[in-house]
């Protein structure tokens, strides 16, 4: 082996840049979405009863907020899954976990407030710091498709030629 070839740096992995990395994130995010989403549609009102009850935001805005996150979850899932408008979407994903997070963190370390989670109805997860983490990996991810250039296996690419 010569010195020449004992010198060469690792190969970096662009994350950034990477088209199949940012593909893999956008199905895992887009399939949670749209999970977490269409299992709270058959029992809106109770899900809408489980925003009010946690007292995050005042009744009037926690009825409407309960009623319209899981439409919008289902709908984020459903672009970022399919590639679709995705600098668009991203942002409202975006927006959708950051209210998920200043929920779960004022529910759990302003109002002191326990219990079971309504983000999966029938699960008994307990709300507590892996929800933020978990959110938190979900914005990351959200974060890394809006800032990504070129969409790997996406209808933007292939309606629009977008690159």
């Amino acid at each position: 082996m010569t010195t020449v070839e004992m010198s060469k740096p690792a190969p970096k992995i662009d994350i950034l840049g990477n088209a199949k990395i940012t593909f893999v994130l956008r199905l895992i995010l887009g399939v949670t979405f749209l999970v977490f989403g269409s299992s709270k549609l058959p029992d809106l009102a109770g899900f809408a009863d489980t925003v009010v009850r946690y007292r995050v935001l005042p009744e009037s805005l926690a009825i409407p907020y309960g009623y319209a996150l899981p439409w919008a979850e289902v709908v984020v899932g459903l672009f970022l899954i399919l590639g679709l408008g995705l600098r668009f979407i991203a942002p409202i994903a975006i927006l959708v976990i950051a209210s998920l997070i200043a929920g779960t963190a004022g529910t759990l370390y302003v109002l002191g407030t326990r219990g079971p989670c309504g983000c999966l109805p029938g699960l008994n997860w307990e709300l507590g710091a892996s929800h933020i983490i978990a959110q938190v990996a979900m914005l990351i991810m959200a974060t890394q498709i809006w800032l990504h250039k070129g969409e790997f296996l996406s209808l933007d690419k292939r309606l629009f030629g977008r690159e």
